[in-house]
């Protein structure tokens, strides 16, 4: 069986989707840990900045989820396996990540990647998901 390319199907969204929703919940968890708290004290903006990304993840999320045919990108090279590796990593990444930089930064990176998902923009979503990749590894 040959892998698909990312988000070439309706249900190759629906589970970016999940990827993605996947990722915010990690991030509510992390945002949530006294941890957290700690290494954002400095700083009360930085934490209620990264609960509105939480916020806006899922809202972007949704939009994949609820209109999924209308998010099909017909021209990715990278595959569906792919990506799906790239996000269940950044899931389980957002956890662990030590400085609040770091965890903006990847945050930033996977906001960036839900909103560039649009027919016709394979070779942005490509180039997106390898910068994802790129911040996970700096992390």
């Amino acid at each position: 069986m040959t892998p698909s390319n990312a988000l070439s199907s309706t249900e190759n969204v629906l589970a970016t989707a999940d990827g993605f929703f996947a990722i915010a919940d990690a991030l509510h968890q992390r945002l949530n840990s006294s941890a957290t708290r700690v290494l954002f004290a400095a700083a009360s903006t930085d934490l209620y900045g990264m609960l509105i990304e939480e916020y806006g993840l899922r809202a972007r999320a949704a939009i994949l989820r609820n209109n999924a045919k209308q998010h099909v990108v017909d021209n990715c090279k990278l595959s569906q396996e792919r990506l799906h590796q790239c996000l269940e990593a950044t899931a389980h990444q957002v956890l662990t990540i030590p400085g609040a930089a770091q965890l903006r930064s990847v945050v930033a990176s996977v906001n960036t990647l839900c909103v560039g998902i649009s027919p016709g923009k394979g070779h942005v979503v490509d180039f997106l998901i390898q910068e994802l990749g790129n911040d996970l590894n700096r992390s």
